[in-house]
């Protein structure tokens, strides 16, 4: 029943199936165009979308309706939305086949361990902001309160999946997923971003950057604002504690690199999946006073008001 309705659900937005988004315009093109469009008529006095995106009430509840179920179930619907988008991956901006999920030859991307070259252009589903950082402070991944069939009890992600409502909601969050090279994403494991000494290009003429001894990741710079509004995202959405050095690093991010149109069409796209945006994205412009949290640390650094609402509408 789960798939068939997962099929159900992807189906009622199988936009290759339905009419033109603007008749005479070609499909892809039309998304883009429409990704521009929307946001600014919904800034228009008396648009219904107007009167929808005032409230952000909905956006920032995230996926807490579970409307995308779990993490097999995002990576059955994510196949569609890059079926439907000209994004490549995050990292080395590699084109990729969302079915096979498998880069083509048009990318930078050389891989660090020259062994089954082929695995390693296999493209994941990455969590921007780590499972781990998602589920470390939950009961069912610090404490074995699941038990296995022989009674052994176990704790961690797959307890998790089972038994915590909100880590399935957080954990399948479309917002927080993006494709990557699986050599990068093995490598990245759940280290924060930051900055990097020296220039490392151990993946050929990609920028990423990773550091084992210092556990962090250094993305290029066609990554950051979509990886700063994730994080920004999870933290208004989930209450996901960012320090105030990452809160102040994420805001620059955001601000320097503001949204694009795939990255603006893609939201359009989980929005009509999953029932919300991230208003990082469509309020870009509303955003300006994101760094007033971070003038005021708890002893742990940590941010200590909650984040203000964006607002409504883009101007680009």
């Amino acid at each position: 029943m789960k798939k068939k309705r997962t099929q159900e659900r992807i189906g009622s937005i199988e936009l290759a199936k339905g009419p033109a988004l603007c008749p005479g315009v070609p499909r892809g093109l039309g998304i883009l165009i429409l990704a521009l469009l929307l946001p600014i008529l919904a800034c228009e006095t008396g648009h219904p979308l107007a009167k929808e995106s005032a409230n952000l009430t909905e956006d920032f509840a995230g996926n807490r309706a579970l409307r995308i179920d779990g993490y097999n179930e995002a990576n059955s619907v994510l196949r569609l939305i890059y079926r439907k988008l000209p994004e490549t991956t995050l990292y080395c901006q590699c084109s990729f086949d969302p079915n096979s999920k498998y880069s083509s030859g048009s990318c930078p991307f050389r891989p660090r361990d020259s062994s089954d070259q082929r695995e390693r252009h296999k493209v994941h589903w990455e969590h921007i902001v780590p499972a781990s950082r998602l589920g470390k402070s939950r009961t069912c991944w610090q404490d074995a309160i699941c038990h296995r069939k022989d009674g052994k009890p176990y704790g961690g992600r797959s307890c998790c999946r089972k038994k915590d409502r909100l880590f399935r909601a957080m954990e399948s969050d479309l917002h927080n997923l993006r494709p990557a090279i699986g050599e990068i994403n093995r490598h990245r494991q759940d280290y924060n971003f930051g900055d990097i000494s020296g220039e490392r290009r151990e993946y050929g003429p990609c920028d990423m950057e990773i550091s084992s001894e210092n556990d962090l990741a250094e993305p290029p710079e066609s990554a950051r604002g979509p990886i700063a509004r994730s994080y920004l995202y999870m933290e208004s959405a989930y209450g996901i504690r960012l320090t105030a050095a990452e809160r102040s690093q994420y805001i620059k991010w955001h601000r320097k690199y503001p949204p694009e149109a795939p990255e603006i069409a893609r939201d359009l796209l989980i929005r009509e999946l999953q029932g919300n945006s991230n208003p990082y994205i469509h309020g870009y412009d509303q955003t300006n006073l994101l760094d007033s949290r971070s003038k005021n640390p708890d002893k742990e650094g940590h941010s200590a008001e909650p984040p203000p609402n964006p607002g409504s509408c883009l101007l680009l």
